[in-house]
């Protein structure tokens, strides 16, 4: 509880830097992953009996450069699904980036994203979970008109995976 009490408390505080020069939000993100890596394991499938081995950064670039018009993900997006995008999510999971342009995050880019402020990371059944490329934050972005869920908003990706993935 102490732990998860100090998250809440300093993710607050995430443009602040530690004597390292590391941010506090870089240091969240970091602690946030492993807590990912200690809940779930990495999917099995026929493809990946073994487990899918952690994402090859090649993949994303792959899909940044079909998206073309300067699109690059956001740092913490990128770090997400290098580090931890490979495991086995309960309930919502992001979309997978494995395989590059081959890839179901890369065809929920191509369906929602519209050159605009929003990436799509995050397919659901009722609509998907964009970030913010300037600020960071999320949101939910409904495909049924008048959703209760099209309020549901992060302030970071930090908060995001709390919420969706690490509160039991």
């Amino acid at each position: 509880m102490p732990l998860v009490i100090a998250i809440f408390v300093t993710f607050f505080v995430c443009s602040a830097s530690n004597a390292s020069g590391v941010s506090m939000s870089d240091d969240l993100l970091s602690v946030c992953f492993d807590q990912l890596k200690y809940k779930y394991k990495p999917l099995v499938s026929s493809k990946y009996p073994g487990g899918m081995p952690p994402l090859a950064d090649s993949d994303l670039s792959a899909i940044e450069v079909v998206v073309g018009s300067g699109f690059r993900f956001r740092d913490d997006l990128r770090r997400f699904y290098l580090e931890v995008s490979h495991l086995q999510f309960e309930g919502t999971a992001p979309s997978r980036a494995h395989g590059g342009i081959s890839s179901s995050l890369y065809q929920l880019i191509t369906n929602y994203y519209k050159s605009d402020a929003w990436v799509p990371f995050c397919d659901d059944s009722d609509g998907y979970y964009g970030i913010s490329q300037e600020e960071g934050d999320i949101r939910f972005f409904s495909n049924v008109p008048d959703s209760v869920f099209a309020e549901e908003t992060y302030l970071n990706l930090v908060a995001f995976l709390q919420s969706k993935f690490l509160r039991s």
